[in-house]
């Protein structure tokens, strides 16, 4: 019994001291030494190999803990459903009302919801209201801002394609500085567009976003060597020039010039929005397979109802194309043409939406960068132990 007692013993706390973790994320400055080829530890020498190796453990242990949230979240899916169910059970049995107060309680307890909205509380620089969730997301935001130093990974490059949706909200936020900044508002006047430095951040505020998909999609392409990731930086390219021609269309006041930027843009629009449906469909959706189990669709479907995924489908073509009309300033007699290009925006944010949900269920079909789940995961650490 003493025996099964040592061996059933856990480890002390000491072997911690032991434990070194193997693997740091890339920063800009760790990117430009390896450039440079400078290292601050020069008796540390790792290969590409055991890089990759350590890289695919981490994602792996990733994956299982995402799956395990899951399971979490089921759970406390179960547990709220079965307390509806015996509450109704019991005003049934003792005809009282006393459902709707308990489950009340229920629903604003943690169990039952632990989602907090937090604009302003996002940028608070103080340990409060979840810091290291708004510090996750300034990071990813500032690899962004620091492609391509930064090694890309899915929060990195999810997160850029939701700012490419929302270049007009960039765009219009860049007037409303010029516009309340300058004073313009006292006389009720724009002279915004009349000054240089405002004309130049437009077209920063307009491409910033597509440059720096393009920027993460380069980085890929030499650091993964995956020739997909080179189609893709292409297709933002397309993107960045069509964006650029048309702010120059609505910056240049010169007649002539203006018809130039307009067919000049709209034929590079056109190419860019065939080319991103394309893209959207067949590598982001993995639709279109026509050797797929579910015709032209792909063989694994979390949406039960196939005629989803067509809806889908049809409703991204035609939003994309909708936003050819911020290149193309298609004139409509009785509507406004700032609540037409409200309009689009806002439907350009719904095509995000819908892009969301089907990107994300294909990326978890492929369980993440296409690796495998497992029940256990090895973690990569390393474990030293004294003779």
């Amino acid at each position: 019994m003493s025996k099964m007692k040592d061996t059933t013993r856990p480890a002390s706390m000491g072997v911690l001291n032991s434990v070194r973790i193997s693997y740091t994320k890339g920063t800009p400055s760790s990117t430009i030494k390896s450039v440079l080829k400078v290292s601050n530890e020069p008796e540390l020498i790792l290969n590409r190999y055991n890089l990759r190796k350590i890289e695919e453990k981490l994602s792996c242990a990733f994956v299982e803990f995402h799956r395990k949230l899951w399971f979490l979240k089921s759970y406390s899916f179960l547990n709220v459903l079965a307390l509806s169910k015996i509450l109704k059970k019991y005003d049934k049995v003792t005809s009282r009302d006393a459902a709707k107060s308990y489950m009340t309680m229920v629903d604003n307890s943690c169990l039952g919801s632990s989602d907090e909205t937090m604009l302003i509380v996002l940028i608070l620089p103080f340990n409060i209201f979840y810091r290291s969730s708004r510090y996750f997301f300034l990071n990813c935001l500032s690899r962004i801002l620091a492609a391509p130093l930064c090694k890309v990974t899915l929060p990195d490059f999810f997160l850029a394609d939701q700012l490419c949706s929302q270049a007009q909200t960039l765009r219009s936020i860049h007037f409303y500085i010029c516009y309340y900044g300058w004073g313009d508002f006292k006389q009720r006047q724009n002279t915004c567009r009349e000054s240089r430095v405002f004309n130049t951040f437009l077209f920063i505020a307009a491409a910033f976003p597509f440059v720096s998909r393009f920027l993460q999609c380069m980085r890929r392409v030499f650091e993964e060597r995956n020739i997909e990731q080179g189609y893709n930086s292409f297709k933002y390219f397309l993107v960045v020039v069509a964006v650029c021609l048309g702010m120059a269309y609505e910056v240049d006041r010169k007649k002539d010039r203006q018809t130039i930027w307009r067919w000049s843009g709209g034929v590079t629009s056109a190419m860019a929005v065939v080319f991103c449906t394309y893209w959207d469909l067949v590598q982001d959706w993995g639709l279109l397979n026509r050797t797929s189990k579910n015709p032209w669709l792909r063989d694994e479907l979390l949406v039960p109802h196939k005629e989803v995924y067509f809806i889908a489908m049809i409703l991204n073509v035609v939003l994309r194309f909708a936003w050819l009309q911020t290149v193309l300033d298609l004139q409509f007699e009785s509507i406004n043409t700032q609540a037409v290009i409200a309009f689009v925006a806002s439907l350009e944010i719904i095509r995000r939406g819908i892009w969301n949900f089907f990107r994300l269920e294909n990326e978890h079909l492929n369980n993440v960068g296409k690796f495998r789940a497992f029940k256990t995961v090895s973690l990569p650490f390393n474990y030293e132990e004294d003779q």
